[in-house]
């Protein structure tokens, strides 16, 4: 066995190795959670929007939302902000919250470390130069979440969400059954889920004054997810 001599440099090498050791088993052993609802009795419920911004069914969104006076958070991938950053300043100067959906909405449980560390750190810093906001909330695309992406995303300082509920299902054939589902899934502190890209979206837009409307009559209020977890959502 090594014997540590006083005052001999060689043990600041083993001091460093030892807390190099340390950190690394902490950071092993760091397994933030997945979040899918808020803890209430409040009839406060979050809508959030996946996948875009995109030119056909974003604004198209947010029309929907301030015809109803309510806000969402649009969950962005950091390559479609690049081509449509105009899209994105308008969801946000219209009061919605931004969150981080990766920059090319790849299986992030297929990259290596650093690739996932710059799909979270590209799209934070996009999300912020066009909105000004500071990022809450991460979403891993196709709800791949294998904890080293989750622990990856706390440690730039996203909390890693998934949903209660979505609105374009198998199970709903047309926009009055996706709405039906969604108003019947309901429940304080839930989380629903649409895309405003990728697909055909159009049934989504036809679904969403229902869910609304449907929800407001059973007494909800329709709240971003900051304001569904008691955060303030700081611009820069």
């Amino acid at each position: 066995m090594a014997r540590i001599i006083p005052g001999y440099p060689g043990n600041l090498l083993v001091s460093a190795m030892a807390a190099s050791f340390i950190l690394l088993m902490t950071l092993y052993n760091f397994n933030p959670p997945v979040i899918t609802h808020a803890l209430t009795t409040e009839k406060v419920i979050a809508l959030t929007v996946d996948d875009g911004p995109d030119p056909m069914y974003s604004p198209e969104i947010v029309r929907i939302l301030d015809r109803y006076g309510i806000n969402a958070t649009f969950f962005v991938v950091g390559e479609q902000v690049e081509k449509y950053p105009q899209i994105v300043k308008m969801e946000a100067e219209a009061g919605n919250e931004i969150g981080n959906h990766s920059y090319t909405h790849n299986n992030l449980d297929c990259l290596k470390h650093l690739d996932v560390r710059e799909e979270i750190i590209s799209t934070n810093d996009i999300i912020c130069k066009y909105t000004g906001q500071n990022v809450n909330w991460f979403r891993p695309p196709r709800r791949r979440h294998h904890r080293s992406v989750v622990r990856e995303a706390k440690l730039q300082g996203l909390d890693t969400i998934l949903w209660t509920s979505v609105v374009e299902t198998k199970r709903a054939r047309d926009p009055e059954e996706m709405a039906g589902l969604v108003i019947e899934q309901a429940h304080p502190g839930g989380i629903i889920l649409l895309h405003d890209s990728r697909l055909d979206r159009s049934k989504t837009l036809e679904a969403l004054p229902m869910i609304i409307e449907g929800l407001h009559k059973e007494g909800y209020r329709f709240v971003t997810l900051s304001e569904l977890f008691g955060r303030r959502n700081r611009g820069i």
